[in-house]
């Protein structure tokens, strides 16, 4: 729920960030990959009816398969981080695996929404 309302009130705000990822991310971190996956496939379909809801414009169901994006974050993030007693060794270390996870899943999901962007978007 917090992260829709951060979603949500973004524009007002003017942050350039983020919210739905850092906290899917910090949940995958501290909850595991099942909590992740729920939350990374049920934001992104609550936030885009309640943004044509606001809006008042029409449901594009196509964008509902960005969920894919999240959730591929959050498997990476998983798979980086399920092993948590490398992170405890020093401050440096912690920092390189947030690094290490930080590039990989970015990079995941760019790669998501560019194959979604490309295959997908030919049959909507």
């Amino acid at each position: 729920m917090l992260t829709s309302y951060i979603a949500v009130s973004m524009p007002v705000l003017l942050y350039p960030v983020f919210w739905d990822t850092i906290f899917t991310v910090a949940i995958t971190f501290y909850s595991g990959l099942v909590p992740g996956l729920i939350v990374a496939a049920g934001f992104n379909p609550l936030m885009t009816v309640l943004r044509c809801a606001i809006n008042g414009t029409a449901i594009f169901y196509y964008d509902f398969f960005y969920a894919l994006c999240g959730m591929v974050i959050v498997v990476v993030t998983w798979a980086i981080s399920h092993n948590k007693k490398e992170f405890f060794f020093t401050r440096m270390v912690t920092i390189l695996y947030l690094l290490i996870i930080s590039l990989a899943s970015a990079f995941a999901s760019c790669l998501c929404a560019s194959l979604l962007d490309t295959f997908v978007r030919l049959v909507f």
